[in-house]
């Protein structure tokens, strides 16, 4: 069940159906929304009293006396202060300009957010102390950080000032002193504002919380039921406290428990244990839905991921479902929505912000500005020197407020109306495009108004220079972001990774999962250094870093299917790589077995359809392909048909057709993760290595004893050891195929998050093994093969590399051969048995992992080695991703496991035979059955762009 259903289904119970009176305190406005959703579905669509939705910063503004002030007249305000303090300070020196002090204005207002919103035992101005003093000990002993800090802010307040080396001295001596002074210029700064009637946000949640017992009876009236929160901040936790303590608070928290247990990494949910130890309250029971898939890929592009977005609706997103398309980088949401598909535009919406300086109406404004002759008056006389107009003092300004006033004229002009021919185009959907321009237009157009407003009440007296105020006009307009603020609960949402607090979905794609955007890289230039926050408990970079795995970790736990996709592209910083959050994710054990990597193919799939003609089979059998290879050849060629070649066969003969008779190779992955059968590999390599590694113990000469095996695994050394001996053989291989002297393409330090997964699986087969008091390894990695008389072709091998062949005693104390196939994907209990021998053999069967092993059976059966004649053979896979006692490694045909190969080899003999044959002879090529995208196999199939695309086309 959704969290907010849980929610909203939960209080109709206790308050049967009569919400009236509740007030439901939410992390976004847009929650509320659904939680109607969700009310009318349990009301069964009778009329019902809705109760009030409200967000906590909604809940602290209702109950001051103050009003926000909004950010560019609080940077004036700041910046009146900061010229008083440096004339105090500096008398001589000329404090800087209002557009180079707009960065450190914003810097300041974030810091008293952050200081008035966290404070618990110290006053703000003592914190602001201790800040000053620290940085004069900082100074004295060189602190990198601090320094580093310093610069950061100085550089990006100067970069774009053109200041000589003396003029950047200056500015750094005027931060020192503004630094030294900040708990003046706060609390003149806050009393000033106060005067107004005015207040920074974090000062109306300070003041809230100090007054409570004042502000409590206006409120009394109603319960306030707070739901969704994660990590609090301090006013937000002791405001929720105050208002439990009157009796009239219930919590909700999206927690998972067994989740919580299972992933101590994510320290988040180590907040919410705490949150729900202090304040009470419940949560859902969460569990994944069955048969939950993660897919993981890699992309070469972001417009590659942006394309990918249409292919993903087509085969996850169904009626009656809701879909998320989670953008993680907000300059995505441009391609994206360029790139949906006109079948859509009814079904989306837009929960997500958009730059403002990426729009059109921003270039308009620059250019605009960048035109001397629309802000500075002609001269008489020409000048001589030429000079830019950023510094031309030989150029009049003319007033700012005659410069804004025609500047808004300019910005009209951009506000156009819908044209006919979109009024006519038959869809009830603006354009994106179009909705996308008229909001940047709106949202340009109510800053310059709002500069207007603040020349006209001199606030922005001191913006004397045209060059001034384009500055402080370009650097404001940068900040603002178009708000799509998605009040309708369209099935399909576009949304960035906050938005996402509270909802739930069916269907979940985020793109651009990288390291860098997903957490935000941050820039730490608090004028309170990094030390002092984390002992007063102020918010940090590593805050945010949680509260984005928070959000990010609960959208997985309720989606029945989630796509992530991450960017591997090559940049001048060097190659971006996923997010650590997937990493975590990849070493999971409660997430890892519902994953499946692989890498999102375009270019090359592409031009393999445009050449498709070149690529047509010259022969029209399989049979003819390999007979005509084998006279190619010198020496005694063989007929072989490998188990795979019949699993692709089986499961889509389309595959088969680009695979084999087309010989399209596979392409080779270009990231930083080992695909899965890398991955695959090097657990095969890592048990074999082991093996030989145990029987170097006393008790392992002959017969691998339960005591060897648990010796070994004693020590992790050794498991680590045997998975760098497993790297050693993969880049030999490596090396041999590609004609290298030697290799180092594989290692454990380029990946980690494998090696880890390769030591656990590892561990997994030799718990397994030792349930056994011993064990005899008859070989490891056999080739073998049984042959087949086919007509028209002779002799067939059928065959292939045998992962192991060993000697145990059975449950009845009797020695058995059991031929050992490892299986590094999940575990599903159809591949381990089947109704009868002829369902093994039929198109789509599900259990080609059964048939084999079957065949490795019968080739042992053929080829026996020395100890295993006279004793029952048994087929069984080893699935490494579980352990043994969770799961049965015995194959079934019909009700009864297969004891022993010899009954059955006959019947398997004959039934290969006729699948043999009809593989060399099938002749329904080029064009085998239609192409079907929607199945499972075909999501990470390789050839899937190529395929879906014929498929369209034999429509």
């Amino acid at each position: 069940m959704k969290f907010l259903q849980y929610v909203i289904n939960d209080l109709y119970e206790k308050y049967h159906g009569n919400l009236a009176n509740l007030t439901l305190v939410l992390p976004t406005r847009r929650a509320g929304v659904y939680i109607n959703e969700y009310l009318a579905q349990k009301a069964n669509d009778k009329p019902i009293c809705a109760p009030q939705y409200i967000t906590i910063s909604d809940l602290f503004a209702s109950l001051s006396s103050y009003s926000i002030v909004d950010e560019l007249k609080a940077v004036c305000l700041l910046y009146d202060i900061y010229v008083d303090t440096m004339s105090k300070a500096k008398p001589k020196a000329a404090s800087m300009t209002l557009d180079c002090f707009y960065g450190w204005g914003r810097q300041l207002i974030v810091d008293f957010n952050n200081v008035d919103k966290n404070h618990k035992d110290s006053t703000s101005e003592n914190i602001f102390q201790s800040s000053a003093e620290a940085h004069k000990f900082d100074e004295s002993n060189i602190d990198p950080e601090v320094r580093e800090r310093i610069m950061g802010l100085i550089k990006g307040e100067v970069k774009d000032a053109h200041l000589t080396e003396a003029e950047e001295e200056s500015v750094r001596k005027d931060f020192e002193i503004l630094w030294s002074k900040l708990p003046q210029i706060y609390k003149q700064f806050t009393e000033r504002l106060k005067d107004e009637g005015l207040a920074l946000e974090g000062y109306v949640y300070k003041s809230v919380v100090e007054n409570f017992e004042t502000l409590w009876p206006s409120i009394s009236h109603r319960t306030y039921v707070f739901a969704g929160f994660n990590i609090l901040l301090s006013t937000e936790r002791k405001l929720m406290q105050l208002v439990k303590e009157k009796g009239h608070a219930i919590f909700y928290w999206d927690y998972d428990e067994t989740f919580a247990k299972a992933e101590p990494h994510i320290s988040v949910y180590q907040h919410l244990a705490r949150n729900i130890e202090e304040l009470g309250g419940d949560y859902p029971t969460t569990t994944s839905p069955k048969g939950q898939r993660i897919e993981v890929i890699a992309a070469g592009s972001d417009n590659g991921q942006a394309r990918y977005i249409n292919q993903w609706l087509e085969e996850h997103h169904h009626e009656g479902e809701t879909s998320a398309i989670v953008l993680c980088n907000e300059i995505m949401l441009q391609p994206v929505v360029h790139s949906l598909s006109q079948k859509y535009a009814d079904q989306v919406n837009i929960t997500k912000g958009f730059p403002l300086k990426h729009t059109n109406i921003y270039s308009t404004i620059q250019t605009w500005l960048n035109d001397k002759e629309n802000i500075s008056k002609p001269k008489a006389e020409k000048s001589k020197t030429k000079r830019t107009w950023l510094n031309d003092k030989e150029n009049i300004s003319k007033p700012p407020s005659e410069i804004l006033t025609n500047l808004l004229h300019e910005v009209d002009q951009q506000l156009l109306p819908v044209s006919p021919a979109l009024e006519s185009s038959g869809t009830s959907a603006t354009p994106w495009h179009h909705l996308l321009m008229q909001e940047s237009v709106y949202q340009a157009r109510c800053v310059v108004q709002r500069f207007i407003q603040l020349v006209e009440d001199k606030t922005l007296s001191q913006v004397s220079e045209s060059y001034m105020l384009r500055n402080l006009l370009l650097r404001h307009l940068s900040c603002i972001n178009i708000p799509f603020h998605g009040e309708p609960i369209a099935p399909i949402q576009i949304m960035g990774v906050l938005e996402t607090r509270t909802l739930d979905f069916d269907n979940i794609l985020l793109l651009n999962v990288e390291e860098g955007t997903l957490p935000q890289i941050s820039t730490d230039n608090s004028f309170i250094p990094y030390y002092l926050r984390q002992y007063y408990r102020l918010t940090t970079p590593h805050h945010q870093a949680q509260v984005y795995a928070y959000n990010f970790f609960r959208l997985l736990r309720r989606a029945n299917h989630v796509t992530i996709l991450h960017n591997e592209a090559e940049t001048a910083e060097g190659q971006r790589i996923m997010s650590r959050f997937v990493m975590q994710m990849l070493s999971s054990n409660t997430i890892r077995q519902r994953i499946v990597q692989r890498r999102l193919e375009s270019s090359k799939q592409e031009d393999l359809l445009q050449s498709i003609s070149l690529l047509e089979a010259s022969h029209k059998t399989y049979g003819e392909k390999i007979m005509a290879k084998g006279k190619e050849l010198s020496g005694g060629y063989r007929l072989r048909v490998s188990p795979s070649l019949i699993s692709v066969f089986l499961t889509c003969r389309r595959k088969f057709y680009y695979k084999y008779m087309l010989g399209i190779k596979e392409p080779e992955s270009t990231s930083s993760l080992l695909m899965p059968n890398e991955l695959g590999t090097l657990i095969h390599e890592a048990a074999r290595h082991a093996y030989i590694l145990i029987k170097e113990y006393p008790e392992g000469k002959e017969r691998v004893s339960r005591d060897a095996i648990m010796a070994f695994l004693k020590d992790e050394k050794n498991l680590n050891q045997a998975v760098e001996q497993a790297y050693q053989s993969m880049n030999e291989d490596y090396a041999k195929r590609n004609n290298l002297e030697q290799s180092d393409h594989y290692a454990p330090s380029k990946h980690p998050i494998e090696t880890k997964v390769a030591r656990q699986q590892l561990a997994n087969i030799l718990n397994g093994d030792a349930v056994h008091e011993s064990i005899e390894i008859l070989g490891q990695e056999l080739k073998h093969y049984a042959t087949l008389k086919i007509p028209n072709f002779g002799t067939v091998e059928i065959g292939g590399s045998i992962d192991r062949l060993d000697k145990v005693k059975d449950y009845t104390g009797n020695f058995i051969v059991r031929v050992v196939d490892y299986k590094t994907g999940s575990y599903d209990e159809k591949k381990m048995k089947v109704n009868d021998m002829a369902a093994l053999f039929v198109q789509g069967s599900e259990q080609t992992y059964l048939l084999q092993t079957l065949i490795y059976s019968l080739a042992c059966l053929e080829n026996p080695v020395d100890g295993m004649t006279g004793f029952p053979l048994k087929p069984q896979l080893l699935f490494t991703q579980k352990k043994l006692s969770e799961f049965n490694a015995d194959l079934s045909i019909g009700k009864e496991p297969i004891e022993d190969v010899k009954p059955i080899e006959n019947d398997l003999r004959e039934h290969l035979t006729e699948l043999v044959g009809e593989i060399l002879q099938c002749a329904d090529f080029p064009m085998p059955e239609k192409a079907i995208v929607n199945q499972k196999p075909c999501s990470y199939c390789p050839f899937i762009l190529l395929c879906h695309a014929r498929g369209n086309d034999e429509e």
